[in-house]
């Protein structure tokens, strides 16, 4: 699903040195499969030191967060195809004129 920025997904915080690396697909014998993952390494755990946190938000609004992404639960879903049937109405449009109210 997708979000317009006004629905205000809550920020997640991850620490400024992670390191993150993304893979969509793994390769096989009989070719690619598709395959989604996300691995994390925090620098600053690794190092011992102390971690410091960063928004991966890009701007800064008053608004308030409406939705909170489960991230264990997060899924891809491929669409192979939208139909969408529409009906079509026609808009009939008066201009109201004074010679409209002599007929009251």
């Amino acid at each position: 699903m997708l979000f317009h920025e006004a629905s205000r997904v809550e920020t997640h915080e991850i620490a400024v040195d992670t390191e993150t690396t993304v893979q969509h697909h793994e390769v096989y014998e009989d070719g690619y499969e598709t395959d989604y993952f996300v691995w994390t390494k925090p620098q600053a755990e690794k190092r011992g030191g102390k971690e410091q946190h960063r928004s991966d938000e890009c701007h800064v609004t008053v608004s308030r967060d409406t939705l909170r992404l489960s991230l264990d639960t997060l899924s891809i879903h491929h669409v192979e195809r939208v139909q969408c049937k529409t009906h079509k109405y026609r808009v009939a449009r008066h201009v109201q004129t004074e010679q409209d109210f002599d007929h009251f």
